[in-house]
């Protein structure tokens, strides 16, 4: 029998309750993470918003690493109502807090695993720069959560 690979993050399907609020023609968004299934439960269920998306927001940018235009396909989309009673929209991305900086040389970390962090360092700034332009260019605001922000 063949050995499976174990998956590292918790991925699947998830069924939206409020399909009125949802924008998409999938009303059953995949998930990458767990960290990504608790924000699509928190705006399904959050009586503000007035709608989302799961990867409904394209933003074109230049690959640093192959020197070619790219698309960066945004986690979230979402517009709700402030506590103003004010209009927001926003893209929001979900990464790990590890990989929101620059990554740093230790000497207990091998040399291709620095690179490899290295490396996804380089194009994620390229894209966060990229879609914090298109937002900024469409009245959206673009943010970065992580972990510590999903689960306080």
């Amino acid at each position: 029998m063949a050995k499976t690979k174990k998956r590292k993050f918790h991925q699947g399907k998830y069924d939206v309750i409020n399909k009125d609020r949802y924008m998409g023609t999938n009303t059953s968004p995949r998930y990458l993470s767990s960290w990504e299934l608790q924000v699509f439960k928190y705006l399904d269920h959050k009586p503000g918003v007035i709608q989302w998306g799961a990867e409904v927001v394209v933003v074109p940018y230049m690959h640093p690493r192959k020197e070619t235009m790219s698309r960066y396909i945004v986690d979230v989309y979402v517009e709700y109502t402030d506590a103003d009673g004010t209009v927001q929209k926003e893209m929001i991305e979900i990464k790990p807090a590890a990989q929101c900086s620059q990554p740093k040389k230790t000497n207990r970390k091998r040399q291709d695993v620095y690179e490899q962090e290295v490396n996804a360092w380089v194009v994620n700034s390229a894209k966060w720069t990229a879609a914090q332009k298109y937002a900024k260019d469409r009245g959206i605001w673009f943010r970065v959560i992580t972990e510590k922000d999903i689960f306080r």
